[in-house]
């Protein structure tokens, strides 16, 4: 019984500790979807499979008419029980139940746990990700379906390679073949499973204190490929070293293990400290982009006060000389002078009225530099609110339009033209920016690269806006030609 419960922990700790990495790179899904409800509908369907085939296996009880038919029952039943949960969730707007959560994932548990029963080791099963933890991730958590994968596949190719080294070990002093691990019924032993929950808890500890989820979580948006190749370069390792299995294992197989494994694993450790420089440095210059962005609006703030003041003292004049025409009897010249001042303070408020503060904000300040160099502005905006924190949305929006105007400006005059477009369309809101242009921009590994001297300090612009967009789990796309550039956002509100 001891020995069942150290499986069911080891198994715990496995599948919720590469969770749980995964949770600090990416939020909690926002809502329910369609691929989200699918994937929490497999997951069910195969733990209650589970619960029929592992029963048979270790119980025999395909010999109790009954059972089959009961276990279909209740599936059923519960399916009733979720399908109503969801449909009060989606389309009733009540709070979703973590009920369903917990009984998926002591499901998940149940199941892997009888899996490492039945066998210590699946080069199978490894390469998969394992099936359910990827299901899992897929229905609680933000993020596409291969950074789900490439995660759990990377995880558990590196648990591997450690569990080989207890085979070898295994078969070394303790005679063991590399067979007794992967088929049933096979041998249990204490020390195997301890030496899981030893490598589980290191585990634990070293995430705990290394920022290894900043490094993955650089590689599962930007590195994808790279992070592709390392997992089946791994997983081949692993392969050779079952086939050190077959027949008798001996001390050069568990030194040739030793080796190997400390070598992947040293290779894998200077690539983290190779990518964990590059994140560093790219954080810095972001965050060097975001700190000129907010300067640059700060310094225009500072201009549109410094205007304002002006205009208050101008108004004072202006109330000298309406005081004077009403003293002289001059009523028409007074009328006319309001007149003409009040349609031309209009006019001026309409060109960039939106109804939001932190666009007009933005636009008003942007306008006048526009009319500095005879920049033909357009705007369409149909929106009631941005789905952004301010601070975002005027780091986004300042480095757009500073792009723009840099572009126009090295236009002939009279072709200088920005068009801006905010739209809510069918819940998702829409930025479009497009400006002219006189040249394609240059792109190197699907980065723009500036013209600018001192490269490594310039060209973050862009690179500040698709990080905010990512944080949004938004949709970032360019489009240009010699004549052309355009920008577009998309992000669900």
């Amino acid at each position: 019984m001891l020995m069942v419960l150290l499986y069911g922990l080891a198994a715990f700790l496995e599948t919720g500790i590469g969770i749980w990495i995964f949770g600090k790179m990416f939020p909690n899904r926002s809502g329910m979807r369609k691929p989200q409800i699918f994937s929490e509908w497999v997951l069910f369907t195969v733990i209650i499979w589970g619960m029929y085939s592992f029963s048979e296996f270790f119980c025999g009880v395909s010999k109790l008419q009954w059972y089959l038919p009961t276990l279909i029952v209740f599936y059923c039943f519960l399916l009733i029980i979720y399908a109503v949960n969801k449909f009060n969730t989606r389309y009733l707007g009540e709070k979703e139940s973590p009920f369903i959560r917990v009984v998926l994932f002591a499901g998940m548990i149940f199941w892997i746990g009888c899996q490492y029963w039945i066998s210590y080791h699946s080069a199978l099963s490894t390469l998969l990700g394992n099936g359910l933890p990827v299901l899992y991730l897929i229905a609680f958590y933000e993020g596409s379906f291969l950074q789900k994968y490439l995660w759990e596949s990377l995880y558990l190719t590196n648990i591997g390679l450690l569990k080989a080294v207890y085979i070898t070990y295994a078969g070394v002093f303790k005679n063991k073949h590399f067979e007794e691990f992967i088929f049933s019924p096979r041998i249990h032993s204490y020390s195997e499973v301890i030496f899981l929950l030893v490598i589980y808890s290191g585990v634990f500890l070293l995430v705990k204190h290394i920022p290894i989820e900043r490094i993955m979580k650089k590689m599962l948006f930007s590195y994808k490929k790279v992070l592709f190749l390392v997992t089946f370069s791994e997983w081949c390792i692993l392969l050779v070293l079952m086939n050190f299995g077959t027949g008798k294992i001996n001390k050069k197989n568990l030194t040739a293990t030793l080796i190997i494994v400390v070598g992947v694993l040293f290779i894998l450790l200077i690539l983290f400290a190779r990518f964990f420089g590059k994140a560093v440095n790219k954080e810095r210059n972001l965050l060097d982009a975001r700190n000129e962005a907010v300067e640059c609006q700060y310094r225009e703030l500072s201009e549109a006060y410094e205007n304002y003041r002006c205009l208050v003292h101008d108004e004072k004049h202006m109330v000298y000389y309406l005081a004077e025409c009403l003293a002289s009897g001059e009523i028409e010249n007074a009328q006319s002078f309001l007149k003409n001042y009040q349609e031309n303070r209009l006019n001026q408020k309409k060109r960039s009225w939106t109804g939001n503060s932190t666009l007009d904000f933005m636009l008003n300040m942007k306008k006048r530099k526009m009319d500095e160099l005879q920049v033909e502005f357009q705007l369409d905006c149909k929106i009631e609110s941005i789905p952004m924190e301010d601070a975002d949305f005027v780091v986004v929006l300042g480095n757009l339009f500073d792009n723009a105007i840099e572009a126009v400006e090295k236009c002939e005059v009279g072709n200088r033209k920005i068009y801006l477009s905010l739209q809510s369309v069918n819940e998702m809101f829409i930025l479009k920016m497009k400006n002219s242009s006189t040249l394609i921009p240059n792109i190197k590994n699907n980065r723009f690269i500036t013209n600018k001297e001192e490269r490594s300090k310039h060209g973050w612009g862009i690179e500040s806006i698709k990080h905010i967009v990512t944080k949004y789990s938004g949709h970032l796309a360019f489009q240009y030609d010699t004549t052309i550039f355009e920008v577009s956002i998309i992000l669900n509100e």
